[in-house]
């Protein structure tokens, strides 16, 4: 059984969140070993997250689908 994870989200969406369950951002990151200011970038939209750090943070706070899971489903 495959653990799925939920639909990628707008910026606007993980703010809001975030805001639902009474967490910062930057106690977000901490916790999820990602760079505040990559994270914050990616809210305001001054990066697209496309390689690297960026890309890794976008997938963790689901902004986009996790490639890996992509791989998958076009394997099944």
């Amino acid at each position: 059984m495959s653990t799925r994870r939920p639909k990628t989200r707008s910026p606007a969406e993980f703010r809001a969140w975030l805001h639902a369950h009474g967490i910062t951002l930057a106690a977000w990151c901490e916790q999820h070993g990602i760079d505040r200011q990559t994270a914050s970038d990616l809210l305001r939209g001054t990066t697209k997250g496309l390689y690297g750090k960026s890309h890794q943070a976008a997938v963790a706070m689901n902004l986009k689908p996790d490639p890996a899971e992509l791989d998958e489903r076009s394997a099944a």
